[in-house]
């Protein structure tokens, strides 16, 4: 299913370490054609028996809508020339904040950005539009 041209060639993604228990990790990979696959992983100290298995990945269809919103989110804040400081660049590598990667390819471009904490994050509202999406399939621990 591709919801058109434009939207095609579309691949962006958000990936949060180490700062949401018993969440190893959380990433969602969205493609412009309408797929979309949430992967977690859960600290082995959470599970509930030995035979479950830490790595979980959920596939679903995300609306057209959606992605043309989370496309509009990495354009506001200009994600392919944006300059960010990471205050925690030169420090300890794990925080409570944990890691964020958001990547974006579009129009020929790709990026990829990772920080641990910046003040007055550009990227909220791009931050809760995947976490809306993350909550809906997330299963509650």
């Amino acid at each position: 299913m591709c919801y058109s041209e434009e939207l095609a060639g579309i691949k962006m993604s958000y990936r949060l370490e180490g700062a949401y228990c018993p969440y190893k990790y959380i990433q969602i990979d969205i493609s412009g054609e309408g797929e979309a696959k949430l992967e977690y992983e859960i600290y082995k100290e959470y599970l509930s028996s030995k035979d479950e298995p830490a790595k979980k990945s959920i596939k679903f269809k995300i609306e057209k809508t959606k992605i043309e919103e989370l496309l509009r989110a990495y354009q506001e804040v200009d994600f392919f020339n944006i300059e960010i400081y990471d205050l925690n660049k030169d420090k300890v590598r794990v925080t409570d904040v944990g890691t964020t990667t958001l990547s974006l390819s579009y129009g020929g471009k790709e990026r990829t950005l990772s920080y641990g904490y910046i003040e007055n994050n550009p990227f909220q509202k791009l931050i809760s539009l995947y976490w809306e999406l993350i909550n809906k399939y997330l299963p509650q621990k």
